[in-house]
């Protein structure tokens, strides 16, 4: 772990230990950094409005609107993201097989 980067700095981690909720936190901002984005090229805002508008958020937030416990909100969590990156492979792969189809054909 002590060669791994480090994912906040100290004026980051200062800020949050000091805001009362993270939507508060200036010195953060999650939506500018593509850095784990290695593919996307120039286009990596786009490629985050796209994820964002299909439901393939690239961050988990564990939040429901009925009272549940922890377990049931992690599993249906997991379970409802787990459908929607299924459904985009599936979409990708299909989307795939026509292209091959037209540059065949």
């Amino acid at each position: 772990l002590q060669s791994a980067p480090v994912e906040l700095t100290k004026q980051e981690k200062a800020a949050f230990r000091r805001s009362p909720t993270a939507a508060h936190v200036e010195e953060y901002q999650i939506e500018d950094d593509f850095s784990d984005l290695c593919c996307v090229g120039p286009f990596g805002g786009v490629v985050i409005k796209f994820m964002h508008w299909l439901g393939l958020e690239e961050e988990f937030l564990g939040v429901r609107e009925q009272q549940l416990s922890l377990e049931k909100v992690m599993r249906t969590e997991g379970s409802e993201a787990a459908n929607r990156h299924h459904m985009a492979r599936i979409a990708g792969f299909l989307l795939l097989v026509w292209g091959a189809f037209s540059i065949v054909s």
